[in-house]
């Protein structure tokens, strides 16, 4: 890269960084909102068995005619179980062919509900342990979002010592022999506004996406 102006050099540095942040940051939002989605369709699993046992229908039958409005929003494991169901598999056997639809704990519950012929009976406990998972899924998000954040602040200050105390001194002692800075020190000291706007933009993500999960 030493045919490149350092100015030049220094801008590419500073987009690469900021296209680095921009996919941490759509990967830790994905990650973050992953095991919600889970929850979330599992909530929604138990509503339609339960809706469906009150219109007597059955659950089966409740599980193939919301499948088949093609909700996406649903997940691709819903629709699975109901391709299973639709070949006439008992609900009990459809849900061991997905066993990314549910929890294990709620399938265990299910389960049992099934072999007392009494699903009603086991839907209040699937529905607490649904609960009891979505808090520890919270709990979970706020201490990797508390690391995230300590890590970043570290790496700030870090960064404003290197800028301040350190590179400085270098740039001067490499001066005096005639000597070029290396080039990513360089391209640091001419771009860490960017740098230092870049940490501070992951901050405020990691501030926000904690308070809206």
């Amino acid at each position: 890269m030493a045919f490149l102006p350092d100015n030049l050099f220094g801008l590419l540095v500073a987009a690469a960084f900021l296209a680095g942040l921009a996919f941490l940051i759509g990967s830790a939002q994905r990650l973050a909102s992953q095991p919600y989605r889970w929850l979330e369709r599992a909530r929604m699993l138990l509503t339609v068995i339960e809706a469906g046992l009150e219109r007597g229908g059955g659950a089966e039958r409740a599980i193939i005619e919301l499948s088949r409005r093609r909700e996406q929003s649903l997940g691709a494991e819903f629709h699975l179980l109901a391709g299973h169901l639709e070949k006439g598999i008992p609900l009990g056997e459809a849900l061991d062919k997905v066993p990314g639809l549910l929890p294990a704990n709620i399938l265990g519950v299910l389960k049992v509900g099934l072999q007392i012929r009494n699903l009603p009976r086991v839907l209040p406990a699937a529905r607490r342990l649904l609960d009891e998972s979505s808090r520890a899924q919270r709990e979970a998000v706020g201490d990797v979002s508390f690391m995230a954040a300590a890590t970043t602040i570290v790496l700030v200050v870090i960064s404003f010592l290197l800028s301040v105390n350190v590179l400085p001194k270098f740039q001067e002692l490499f001066k005096d022999y005639e000597v070029p800075l290396p080039a990513l020190a360089s391209a640091f000291m001419a771009h860490r506004d960017a740098w230092f706007i870049g940490l501070a933009a992951w901050l405020v993500f990691i501030a926000a996406a904690s308070c809206f999960y």
